[in-house]
């Protein structure tokens, strides 16, 4: 999974990439709390014109880096965090 920053000069551009083992939440108070406080979710999905739900998950167990530019052709070098 990745979260990226977006910036206008590309070089500036990054992302957080997470690999891990993913648990699925099945807990339908959780989810309806998270759809209430992010009701930009749900909309964004009916706006793709897909039928399609929201899945809350864990991502547990791995490392997390940052790419941009710099370690282009060279990630495996990059600084790792385990979680």
């Amino acid at each position: 999974m990745a979260f990226i920053r977006n910036a206008s000069d590309p070089v500036n551009f990054e992302t957080l990439r997470v690999t891990g083992n993913v648990k699925v939440l099945k807990d339908e108070e959780l989810k309806k709390r998270f759809l209430g406080e992010r009701p930009w979710l749900k909309g964004n999905i009916n706006n793709a014109g897909v039928d399609a739900d929201v899945a809350i998950f864990r991502i547990q167990n791995g490392p997390a880096y940052i790419w941009n530019m710099s370690w282009n052709l060279k990630e495996n070098e990059a600084p790792r965090v385990a979680f």
